[in-house]
């Protein structure tokens, strides 16, 4: 079943192994082939979304694709983005594989459609394969408890980051949470309580942070914000508007309303860091945030 307008024509509904409109119009078996085997050695969406751009370009009249994962990941583009669109919401087995669009500098034909939905069938498996490989280093990457970023990511990723901000001559601060008196949470309410309680706190530290910053589980009750093109005092801000919304955030389990309260520690990047002597002042910040009385900011 399919909808059309004049710049877009929207063919939803499950697509598998697509049969063209006519036999005439089908890609040969041998460039059938080729097209498989390029597109199976492609586990990451963006190189996947890539090749197939560029190949459906070499068959019929495609300016450009644009690739919507499923669960509102990331947009990935390729080519022009041109004025007639079509558009494909893919599903197998109930499963959503995302919407593919494929874009023209002129209305697709019949013939261009045929072809299209051939191409788009061959790549089903491998996007499923794809999509897969991804939600699987996601995993790798990812505290299953609060689904931020986990402690074995941190070090290569803040490697990186440190070394972008060096090159580039850009500002890169930390800042340090953790949780005031957490244990006694757990010893009151249980560790159900406490465990609802870091899924909270996690949600604040995505809402207070930007898209760009990275967060952390470091430890328990400990996490970590990585904040790129920031200054000192663009971190304390950010520090402080954390520890209000923690402040103010009513935390329950079972009806029961908990005290929880956070004591923050903030530092800059300075010639001659490392990731280590970054960490370690971060960690200062947040012992000295903790020794001025906890529910505090300090920086080092």
């Amino acid at each position: 079943m399919a909808q059309h307008s004049d710049s877009l024509q929207q063919h939803p509904g499950e697509v598998g192994p697509v049969v063209p409109l006519g036999t005439e119009q089908q890609l040969p078996m041998e460039q059938v082939w080729q097209l498989v085997s390029r597109w199976m050695g492609s586990l990451e969406l963006d190189a996947l979304i890539q090749a197939f751009g560029e190949s459906a370009s070499q068959y019929f009249d495609c300016a450009g694709v644009t690739y919507q994962p499923p669960e509102g990941g990331e947009v990935l583009e390729h080519g022009e983005l041109a004025e007639h669109q079509a558009q494909y919401r893919l599903t197998v087995k109930g499963d959503s594989l995302g919407t593919l669009t494929l874009h023209a500098r002129r209305p697709f034909s019949s013939g261009d459609l045929a072809v299209a939905e051939q191409c788009i069938g061959l790549v089903v498996t491998p996007l499923r394969n794809a999509l897969k490989y991804e939600a699987a280093l996601r995993e790798a990457r990812t505290d299953p408890l609060t689904q931020v970023l986990n402690r074995s990511t941190m070090e290569q990723s803040l490697c990186r980051e440190l070394g972008l901000a060096r090159r580039h001559g850009e500002e890169f601060c930390m800042v340090s949470v953790d949780l005031d008196d957490f244990k006694t949470v757990n010893d009151a309410f249980g560790h159900a309580a406490g465990d609802e309680v870091l899924r909270d706190l996690a949600t604040l530290l995505r809402r207070c942070a930007r898209e760009s910053d990275l967060i952390y589980r470091t430890g328990g009750d400990e996490f970590l914000i990585a904040l790129s093109h920031t200054s000192l005092a663009g971190a304390r801000l950010l520090a402080e508007r954390l520890r209000r919304a923690v402040d103010r955030n009513v935390f329950r389990h079972n009806g029961e309303e908990l005290p929880v309260y956070v004591s923050i520690g903030v530092t800059a990047l300075t010639d001659g860091d490392t990731v280590d002597s970054l960490l370690e002042r971060a960690d200062e910040a947040l012992y000295e945030a903790k020794r001025a009385g906890r529910n505090q900011v300090a920086f080092w």
